[in-house]
């Protein structure tokens, strides 16, 4: 059941004799709502009667019957040009100790607004409230300290992240810049080495073909100098063959007008015969003239009269 005094919500234990007490006291005042339509009954009187040892019935019909709206006036009966006569006063009906309707709600009447209701009854009660509103003070500190110990330890943990990610960042910066810088450091050796390596490779080529070149020109000029060789051993040979009689070539090439008469008519003689005359005795006679020619001309000089000679005797 809810209790309508909000200041002693969560003072009272719950289960202890003041909880129990209030309890009661919402119920009656809970009953005469819903029964009888009193939402004024003062929490003090209610409280008084159970603390004398009242029924919760009595108490709710003392209470509609004490608080029950007052009688209309009486209607005004008198003669003509004279006041109608006073209603009787209210009577002052209660149990003792307790005020009447015009004592508890006399701001009607010219009472106090004031007025709380009659003193307690109980002094442990009071003591035990007092108690309870001390505790209830020092636990409304001590949540008060707790909640602002809560709060300075939320804004230390909120500062120390804060610093933290602050912190993270600053090394992920520092990080970043630091893998920038070795990453353009990482190119600048790379592109220095590529370029090392290129040149090298240049020098190597330029090297290769340089030596490529020379040995080129080696076997230019050893071609070069083996062709005179064979030219100056060529030129010594036919000089040698020249200084021996002559070489074959010359012989050959021998103007008409230098050959002697018989040898070119024999010539002509053997010409004829090996274009038209192609027989055993022809061919067998021009191996024999040259057989003879050749001897001769290695170990004789050139001679008409022996040439023919010897032709003739071999025919």
């Amino acid at each position: 059941m809810k209790k309508s005094n909000n200041y002693f919500n969560g003072l009272i234990p719950k289960g202890s004799p003041g909880d129990l007490h209030s309890m009661r006291v919402e119920k009656v005042k809970e009953n005469l709502r819903k029964m009888y339509n009193v939402k004024q009954a003062p929490y003090a009187v209610i409280s008084g009667m159970i603390l004398n040892g009242k029924s919760d019935d009595l108490i709710i019909m003392e209470i509609v019957r004490y608080l029950a709206p007052a009688p209309p006036p009486l209607p005004a009966i008198g003669p003509p040009g004279y006041p109608a006569s006073a209603p009787p006063p209210v009577p002052a009906i209660g149990p003792p100790g307790y005020p009447a309707y015009h004592q508890l709600y006399g701001h009607q009447y010219g009472a106090s607004q004031s007025w709380a209701g009659p003193p307690m009854q109980n002094d442990a009660f009071r003591e035990a409230i007092a108690y309870e509103m001390e505790k209830f003070k020092k636990e409304e500190r001590m949540k008060a300290e707790e909640k602002e110990r809560l709060e300075r330890k939320e804004r230390d943990r909120k500062e120390r992240d804060r610093k933290e990610r602050e912190r993270e960042r600053r090394d992920k910066e520092r990080k970043l810049e630091e893998q920038r810088v070795r990453e353009r450091e990482e190119r600048k050796a790379r592109g220095e080495q590529e370029k090392k390596a290129k040149e090298e490779e240049e020098k190597k080529k330029a090297k290769e073909e340089e030596e490529k070149k020379k040995a080129k020109e080696e076997e230019e000029k050893k071609k070069a100098k083996e062709e005179e060789e064979k030219k100056k051993a060529k030129e010594e040979e036919e000089k040698k063959k020249e200084k021996e009689g002559g070489s074959k070539a010359k012989r050959r090439k021998k103007p008409l007008k230098d050959m002697p008469v018989g040898e070119w008519v024999f010539h002509s003689i053997l010409h004829s015969f090996i274009q038209h005359h192609r027989r055993p005795q022809v061919i067998f006679f021009c191996v024999c003239y040259v057989i003879v020619h050749k001897k001769k001309e290695i170990h004789t000089p050139y001679s008409k009269n022996r040439d023919l000679t010897c032709v003739f005797l071999i025919c």
